[in-house]
């Protein structure tokens, strides 16, 4: 693939460079390059070879598409669909928190990928809004299964991931988290989108650890006053400490995300929600989700009321005059 243009550096992690590239025909894409380590070569070649197979698997359309992978000059390159509009990390830190409507779909799509991965028995294992990124017509794609955990792949000797959002679980027994693990990473992800602030901080790094394992599930409301109590419920569910607590598949969390979207409007009509026991008892009354679609309807059958009232008193004053 020496035909390829590069035009720019898209993204760099601990482990790989992202470029922009461009072949002959004028068809962008996003070119990920690891660089070769020799002491460690084979282990590497292990997991990109793990990590191409992936994406040969019958995925949702949410999941970044790969093209080709190579070997050349001591890198192992992935050639994939170029998303134009970036990662979800770059759209926050640009136009601030995210509304309800536009973090719902997050998580929709999110879910809706993840449940492709552990039908396959796959578990990400990264899930952040530096790893979903929108291409054309707004579609939004989880990317970077660099460090996902498939099936006969050597373990790792430390952990991996991203402190802001790993699960507590992860941290401490990398190599045998399961699905429920992700469930946690994409909730810890739209309270960050949604708030614009991280579940958790801390002065270092053990100090945000420690938080994911110890420290009170926050409330949304108290950033977002305005957050409907359903949703609330929802990623307090999907960041519980106890694995056992959280939703138990990416489909089921997907269902209560979807029906908020749709303008369900209690908490009691979400069927997961009934069965979750909050860690912390937080008197709240239940009350009407404020969908967009709900407000538009409401605000448009009082117009169309009044106007029929209008025209009932423009026709008895015409009785009367007559």
């Amino acid at each position: 693939m020496k035909d390829l243009k590069k035009l720019g550096l898209l993204g760099e992690g601990a482990y790989a460079k992202v470029f922009l590239v461009e072949d002959p025909q004028g068809i962008q894409f996003a070119l990920k390059e690891y660089s070769l380590n020799v002491a460690k070569a084979d282990e590497q070649r292990a997991y990109f070879k793990a990590e191409s197979v992936i994406y040969g698997k019958e995925l949702s359309n949410n999941v970044v598409k790969l093209y080709e992978f190579w070997e050349e000059e001591n890198k192992l390159c992935l050639l994939f669909e170029y998303c134009e509009y970036g990662c979800l990390k770059h759209q926050l830190r640009e136009k601030g928190p995210f509304n309800l409507r536009k973090t719902l779909k997050v998580g929709i799509c999110t879910l809706n990928a993840l449940a492709s991965l552990h039908k396959e028995n796959i578990v990400h294992r990264d899930v952040k809004p530096n790893n979903i990124l929108q291409g054309r017509k707004g579609i939004l794609k989880l990317a970077d299964l660099g460090l996902a955990k498939v099936d006969g792949l050597p373990d790792a000797k430390c952990p991996h991931g991203s402190v802001a959002y790993i699960s507590p679980e992860q941290y401490l027994n990398y190599n045998n988290v399961d699905f429920r693990s992700d469930i946690y990473s994409v909730g810890a992800t739209l309270y960050h989108l949604y708030t614009g602030k991280e579940v958790y901080s801390g002065k270092d790094l053990s100090d945000i650890l420690d938080s994911h394992q110890n420290c009170v599930i926050p409330n949304i409301r108290d950033l977002r006053p305005d957050c409907p109590l359903s949703f609330n419920h929802i990623i307090r569910k999907m960041i519980s400490k106890n694995p056992a607590d959280r939703y138990q598949s990416a489909e089921e969390a997907f269902t209560d995300l979807s029906r908020v979207l749709e303008g369900i409007s209690t908490i009691h009509e979400l069927p997961s929600i009934k069965k979750f026991k909050e860690e912390v008892n937080i008197q709240e009354n239940i009350e009407t989700i404020p969908d967009i679609a709900l407000v538009e309807e409401e605000r448009n059958n009082q117009i169309a009321l009044i106007v029929i009232l209008l025209s009932v008193v423009i026709v008895l004053c015409l009785i009367f005059l007559i």
